[in-house]
Formats: C-alpha cells, structure tokens, sequence
C-alpha cells in the first residue's frame, strides 16, 4: 500500500509556535489553492496540473454523484497526484442542464471529450486515453463513458454505482447493450479489454435517487450496491472470457462502510488500480510502539495535550467515524483556538516510520499538521490538508538521540474540525 507523504521543514516558522511540555455525496469542501476552474464548450471543470508535465502525463477524471459534490472529486486526489505526477480532473455537469448525465443523457459524454482536448491543449499531455472514475452517480456516468468509448479509457475505477448497463445485447440500454440513437454503438468486443474495478462499502444499502429499485434492474443486477457492483464485474469477466480475453476485473468492499466517498481506503484503492506499483520495496516493518494510538482506552492515556493559556481543551474522544476500532480523537471548537496532542518515545537508533489517520473538514484551518521531533534532526511537518476524507499521513525518519516526538498541532478560527485515529511509530528493519 502506498500512502501519502507531504513533508515541508517548516521548523523556523513553527518551533517559536509550538510549546511542548508543541462523507458523503454532497459537496462540503472548498477548492484547495493547487486547483483550478477552467470551462470548455460552457462545461466547467476543475484541475489539479502537477509542477512537471510532459507528453506522457497520465490524466486521472472523476465523475460527480448527484450531490455535484466536484470540489471533493478534485481535492481528494490532488496528495496523490502530487506523489505520483498525474493530473486531475474533475468535470461539473449542472442538474439543470444535465438531469440525466448518469446516462450519458443531453450530451454529458460529447461535454466531457470537449474537456479532455482542452485539458490536453492546456497541459502538453497527449496520452490517448485517460484514467476514468466516479462515485455513485458519477460510478453510472464513468462505466457507461468507457462502454461507449473504449478507446479514450485506459482504465476504469469506480465506487458504489446504483446500477449499470450489463454487457448483454438482448437488453436494451440503459440496462443492456442494444443500440440507442442517444448514446449510439457499444461495442463489446473493445471495452471488454478495459481494465475494471468496482469498490462499494459493506454497509452501502441505502435507497435515494441514483438507486434504481425498477424491478427489471433488481431481477437483473441484484439488491443493493454492493450486490450490483459484484455481478457487473462477474458478467464483464464472463463476457471477455467469451471474446479469448485475460483483461483484468476486480471488485472490493470495504469493511464497516456505508455510502461514503470519502471513507478510509477508498481514494487510495481506486488510485491503486489507476497506477499499480510493481517496483515498490520490499521493506519490512516492526510493532506499532507507540501506546494508545488508536485511542481505544476512550482516553488519551500516554498522550500529553497543551493549549494556551486561559483556553480549554477543544479535544475529546468520540466513538463517531473512527478508521478502525470503536474511539478516535475529535478536536473542534465554534470559536478561534490552539490545540497540541502529542507523545513522547524513548525508542533505539535507527529508520522509523510514523504515520496517522485524519480527516479534517468544515472551516479550513490556519495551520494544521503532525510533527516529528527530537530524533536528532530539524522537526518534521507533514500538512494535513482539508480534504473531508481520511487521509494516512506518513513520515520516515532516522533516529540516532534514542528519543523521538510526535505531535498533532492545530490552529483555527473557528468552526475546523480534526479527526485522529490510528497513529503508529514502527521500526524499519
């Protein structure tokens, strides 16, 4: 698994600072600085451009749910893109002039190839084919796109669509591949060579407007996301089978979660299938050392916190939305604060990884990130950017003072919350 690692020295600004002992469908976030907002052919869409872009620049598009929630569908994997050199882009299809873009309906599919030339005009890419997502009605947007235009999608991620378009020709489209004068040929000879995965949460049984309850599509598909997303997938490897293919097809869920786009691993595997990584090392891990990462004593036992004088503590533990277990440390407050969570390690020299799980969303912060300290080099600062989805933040550093510190420091004006769960310290061995 390759997780995200931002690390800025920021030790001058933040060491005089510092005083040590230092989900859903619908659109939430604001754009973060690195994307933009362009239009082409009246369609606007957002973009995340890395610092170096070359002929070969892959171009990663995420599709909208009916929430239009596009800012999300940018800035989610904009730590990604900056780790791995793709661009991102994320179209926006109005409801009142795209009511049935989930279905290619009103042109949505000739709006988004308008989108792909200009994205190639402004960047200097020119791959022929792109990287295609979405997220429930976005998932009906991407999968029917690549049915229709195999040759523009190198591959296909999707999470939680309502329903699909199977790959059977005695059906008519929507649901089956009999030729419609809207959306024209699909042609299954060719996207049954697309590469495809479908995630969904385990607990992904809600009922609303992208979930089609028809009896037909119920017969036909299944009850619920989950069970829809796993027969597409075992019908589109049937089908390519049929054609002499090994294309490769692929269906996850996630554990515990229900609808959420912004749940813990669901960027990161979409991401993954995206650009598999085939010459990661092999490094080996030890124990998590630090105690009480996962804040499952309903505590913050073996933690430390400080805040300014003559301000209350703005941290508590919840048992709402952790990543894992059952509690994990909520720090918000309506007004302007401070807040430090932090720990302090007696550990042997040597190579360490330390890493956490946030989530950060609501009023952005002035400054928020988790430190490392006192292992013998300047501190180190990962950014936690604002983002409304878990994100693992995660560090190496090379301890030779036998000590080291990590802490989590937060300053608002008011209305930022942050989520903390799951923090580790391993040694590399």
């Amino acid at each position: 698994m390759r997780y995200i690692q931002r690390v800025i020295l920021l030790s001058t600004f933040f060491v005089g600072c510092l005083i040590i002992g230092a989900f859903s469908d619908t659109a939430e976030a604001s754009l973060l600085p690195e994307v933009k907002q362009y239009k082409a052919s009246d369609t606007t869409y957002y973009m995340y451009t890395p610092e170096k872009v070359n002929a070969n620049t892959p171009i990663l598009v995420s599709i909208h749910g009916i929430g239009r929630n596009t800012e999300e569908h940018s800035n989610f994997y904009v730590p990604y893109a900056k780790k791995m050199g793709f661009i991102v882009v994320a179209p926006l299809f109005p409801e009142s002039k795209f009511p049935d873009y989930q279905t290619l309906g009103q042109g949505s599919d000739k709006k988004l190839i308008d989108i792909i030339n200009d994205v190639k005009a402004r960047t200097g890419s020119k791959v022929s084919k792109i990287n295609l997502s979405g997220y429930s009605g976005g998932a009906q947007f991407a999968h029917r796109f690549m049915m229709r235009y195999p040759e523009k999608v190198e591959r296909l991620a999707i999470g939680a669509a309502g329903w699909y378009t199977f790959p059977d020709a005695n059906r008519n489209y929507w649901q089956g591949l009999k030729y419609s004068s809207e959306v024209g040929t699909m042609n299954p000879a060719e996207f049954l060579k697309v590469p495809s995965f479908v995630i969904v949460g385990e607990l992904d049984d809600e009922n609303e407007g992208t979930y089609n309850t028809r009896k037909s599509i119920t017969e036909q598909q299944g009850a619920g996301r989950y069970a829809r997303g796993q027969n597409w997938i075992k019908a589109m490897q049937t089908e390519s089978k049929k054609y002499g293919y090994n294309t490769p097809y692929e269906f996850k869920g996630l554990p515990g979660v229900g609808h959420d786009f912004g749940a813990k691993d669901m960027i990161e595997q979409l991401v993954n299938f995206h650009f598999p990584q085939t010459n990661s090392p092999n490094l080996v891990y030890g124990p998590n050392i630090l105690k009480n990462g996962s804040f499952e004593t309903n505590s913050i036992a073996n933690w430390k916190e400080w805040v300014p004088k003559g301000q209350s503590s703005k941290l508590e533990i919840e048992d709402y939305s952790p990543i894992d277990g059952k509690y994990n440390v909520d720090i918000y407050s309506s007004r302007p604060y401070h807040q430090t969570l932090y720990q302090q390690l007696s550990v042997p020299n040597g190579r360490y990884e330390v890493s956490a799980w946030v989530r950060q969303k609501q009023s952005p912060p002035v400054t928020s990130l988790m430190q490392v300290y006192s292992h013998g080099g300047q501190p180190v600062n990962v950014n936690i950017d604002h983002l409304n989805t878990y994100v693992k933040l995660s560090t190496e550093i090379n301890v030779t003072t036998s000590k080291l510190g990590i802490q989590f420091y937060i300053h608002s004006k008011g209305g930022t919350r942050l989520k903390i769960d799951n923090v580790e310290v391993r040694k590399i061995q």
